[in-house]
């Protein structure tokens, strides 16, 4: 079943209206009809051909952007198997790639961990006949993606606009782009991440209370810790403690991180009454623990003794501005950034790690970010805007119930958006007519006529559909700039 082909993403229409994909012939007769429901193009669509549908000559996606450059077009995204993603169905990222034609199975062993839609050159969209996304719009200011992180990713911040530049020009292998990269994350899944530095008096609680790590940071740059007093001393002291850290001999690091993960271990078994210890420094403890299995001997995984660790409830988003440190731990999310794939690194990774960099690029600011549940858009509460303080991106996410319709919103900018929860149909007032499944991916241009989605009243839960496009409501953000969480 898992070589079985989806099912073409459009319900065919008469033929003075454009289809997106056109199935079987027997299919097309049928289309003659007045109105064609969403049950009958699921059991038409079984009906078709894989090479049908596959066939370039009888897709009628190929003329859609060549009339009036105003048809929505079906999107091929690109998937990446990094070695942190989810391993096989279990993996977001793995059922959308199978749901929208680009993989023809599931392979149980794979980390399926990014779905890439958009137009970087790393990972270019395409159309259903191979021309690129680009061709078509020229190339968007933004890079949306699904991620499915099975284990934690590396310890890092991506630069501003001018280091990038720098980056770019000094060592292009490892930063192949000159362009900075804020990103927002909207969670799919209970997400765990780490993000921005701890305050300063967390950090001087764990530097008495865990000797080990006390040990792999110098004297002097400990007791900068204890005697700071305003926010510069106190940006000053971070910075020292973290050179320290990442300075540390790798020898003696090693042996130090053996000696607490022992030590922390065997502290498993107590049970302090509860008022003994925070719950903060509990899930720090368990969060070390965790983070030495999936990269053993690694230092960095005393990486929550300096980083603030955060659960993100599903539809929360945050937003991590450029030199910010942070490493996503575990669950599923969208992600919206600016078209940039420059990543910093220093730790929990078998890549490139560029310490030197990572630690005079941060800011050094306390307090994890601030968490935006969105804000309703368009006069709809189904209709959620997640806006940053950058305007390369934005993302709305629709919500329509069983029995509803729910106009997607007429955007003047070119967007995506992709079929994360439900299923159901649209139409706009071209004719065109799609059905929606998880995983089914799209390109809308500026001033396409917007689609009505509807979800029939038998259906058992909503359609969610996530869109992203050009920043519209930059007067509006979401995330207040430099708000932290203390």
């Amino acid at each position: 079943p898992l070589a079985h082909p989806p099912e073409p993403n459009i319900i065919p229409m008469p033929p003075a209206h454009a289809d997106l994909e056109t199935a079987s012939t027997a299919d097309e007769d049928r289309s003659q009809a007045s109105e064609v429901d969403e049950a009958s193009a699921s059991s038409n669509s079984e009906a078709s051909s894989w090479s049908d549908v596959q066939t370039p000559a009888i897709m009628a996606s190929m003329a859609t952007y060549t009339t009036d450059g105003k048809s929505i077009l079906p999107l091929r995204p690109c998937v990446k198997d990094y070695a942190w993603g989810i391993r096989g169905l279990d993996s977001r990222v793995a059922r959308y790639a199978l749901e929208s034609g680009i993989i023809d199975e599931v392979d149980p062993d794979c980390p399926y961990a990014e779905l890439w839609i958009g137009t970087h050159p790393k990972g270019p969209s395409t159309l259903r006949d191979g021309k690129t996304l680009e061709s078509v719009c020229g190339g968007l200011p933004f890079l949306f993606k699904v991620l499915s992180a099975g284990k934690t990713l590396s310890i890092q911040a991506h630069p501003d606009k001018s280091l990038a530049e720098r980056l770019h020009t000094e060592n292009p292998g490892a930063y192949g782009d000159s362009n900075h990269k804020p990103e927002m994350a909207v969670a799919l899944t209970p997400f765990e991440a780490m993000c921005g530095f701890r305050r300063i008096e967390e950090i001087a609680i764990l530097l008495k209370k865990h000797s080990e790590f006390a040990a792999c940071i110098d004297t002097e740059a400990q007791l900068a810790i204890f005697v700071a007093r305003d926010e510069d001393d106190q940006r000053v002291a971070l910075k020292r403690l973290f050179t320290s850290f990442m300075s540390c001999p790798a020898e003696k690091s090693k042996s130090q991180l053996a000696a607490l993960l022992e030590r922390l271990q065997s502290e498993q078994g107590d049970h302090p009454h509860p008022h003994e210890e925070p719950p903060w420094e509990r899930k720090c403890a368990r969060a070390i623990l965790r983070l030495a299995q999936q990269f053993p001997n690694d230092a960095g995984a005393m990486a929550p003794f300096f980083l603030n660790y955060l659960l993100i409830a599903p539809g929360e988003s945050f937003f991590m501005a450029a030199n910010e440190p942070h490493a996503y731990v575990a669950g599923e999310i969208l992600e919206c950034m600016a078209c940039s794939d420059n990543v910093v690194r220093a730790g929990l990774t078998p890549k490139f790690k560029d310490v030197p960099n990572l630690v005079s690029m941060l800011t050094y600011s306390m307090g994890g970010p601030s968490i935006d549940g969105g804000t309703p858009a368009f006069g709809d509460s189904r209709i959620m805007r997640y806006t940053p303080p950058v305007p390369e991106f934005e993302v709305m996410v629709l919500t329509c119930n069983p029995g509803e319709t729910l106009p997607m919103p007429p955007l003047k900018v070119p967007s995506v958006f992709i079929v994360i929860e439900g299923s159901g149909c649209t139409d706009n007032e071209d004719g065109q007519r799609l059905v929606m499944r998880p995983g089914r991916t799209y390109y809308v241009p500026p001033g396409c006529p917007p689609l009505v989605l509807s979800v029939n009243e038998a259906k058992r839960g909503p359609l969610r559909i996530a869109v992203a496009h050009e920043n519209l409501h930059m007067h509006k953000p979401t995330v207040i700039p430099g708000a932290r969480r203390t």
